[in-house]
């Protein structure tokens, strides 16, 4: 009779057990559901708003490129404008040595 108790008290541990696991799987099936619509949910935010960060980031590195363009053109004119004023001062510097140089031709032609 000891024995049929402790066998009933075994029987009884082994479904409370069962039904712990049971309940415990419940639950994390339940949970799993709940993370996966979660993650669902954060995916479509995400995925919702990667047209608008798309356009920002062209947007943006569009500006860049202007910036750069319009730098690269303010350069350029900058040294366009130092190679014409280089230019003039050779060009004067040339026509001021013509009449030196037109002096020596003649003198070498007429000796």
């Amino acid at each position: 009779m000891a024995q049929d108790g402790k066998l009933d008290l075994l029987l009884k541990m082994m479904e409370d057990a069962e039904k712990k696991r049971e309940d415990t799987e419940r639950r994390r099936e339940e949970s799993d559901a709940l993370n996966l619509a979660e993650l669902q949910s954060l995916k479509a935010a995400v995925e919702s708003r990667i047209p608008l960060v798309e356009k920002k980031v062209s947007e943006l590195g569009g500006s860049d490129a202007e910036k750069k363009r319009e730098e690269t053109e303010r350069r350029r004119e900058e040294s366009d404008a130092l190679n014409l004023a280089e230019l003039q001062s050779l060009k004067a510097a040339v026509e001021s040595r013509i009449p030196l140089v037109e002096k020596k031709v003649s003198e070498l032609g007429g000796s």
